[in-house]
């Protein structure tokens, strides 16, 4: 999908350098296809308007998701902090302290999340493996914490 998008991006900005090279003020006029200047001037402001779309939707449904498991997580990190009065001692601290841990870590991947938002299309396939990188190491520092703690 990516790809799909990255070749469509490509795509319309090659039509577009193509359209304005060889432009002038004249009317455009068709050529043997019945295609003008114009119409592959609309065309190609067409694609890259539906290319941006595209890449809008891709982040929103991105954004949905990722939301979904810091839900998940937030339920974790409850069942960790109820866990942690459990128990006595180091252990009560230590698992406190991953809560806290994993509380400051969903917060970062959050601020990250929301800015994501407001970057352009162009960025966005690196934006969601810087995205997706993070992820998977708050994930794993849960899996550690609730393996080590229960919860």
């Amino acid at each position: 999908m990516n790809r799909m998008l990255s070749t469509t991006l490509v795509a319309a900005a090659t039509a577009a350098l193509l359209t304005t090279a060889g432009c002038s003020d004249e009317p455009s006029q068709p050529h043997t296809n019945g295609v003008t200047a114009d119409n592959v001037r609309q065309q190609a402001s067409d694609a890259a308007g539906t290319a941006a779309d595209y890449a809008q939707t891709q982040m929103a449904e991105y954004r949905r998701s990722m939301q979904d498991g810091i839900d998940a997580l937030n339920d974790d990190i409850q069942a960790l902090e109820s866990r942690a009065e459990e128990l006595t001692g180091e252990a009560r601290d230590q698992a406190r302290a991953a809560a806290d841990e994993l509380r400051e870590r969903r917060d970062a991947f959050f601020d990250q999340l929301q800015e994501a938002g407001s970057d352009t299309s162009d960025a966005w396939d690196d934006i969601r493996r810087g995205l997706d990188r993070a992820w998977q190491n708050l994930d794993q520092a849960r899996q550690d914490a609730m393996n080590r703690f229960g919860g």
